[in-house]
């Protein structure tokens, strides 16, 4: 008895991570890839703008 509700609680727990994780996975994706549109608009403003202090910088 005590091993079947124990059993069923991991179960839980184990779609619970398993949420988790996915909604983990989904915000890290987002977060890398808006540090990687905000690294790469830098870069290309640059390209843009000749005069800018950063293109000068790199």
């Amino acid at each position: 008895m005590a091993l079947q509700k124990l059993n069923r609680r991991f179960k839980s727990d184990r779609r619970l991570t398993k949420k988790i994780k996915t909604c983990l996975k989904e915000r890290v994706f987002i977060f890398l890839l808006n540090q990687f549109i905000k690294e790469n608009l830098e870069d290309l403003m640059c390209f843009g703008n000749h005069t800018n202090p950063s293109f000068v910088l790199k």
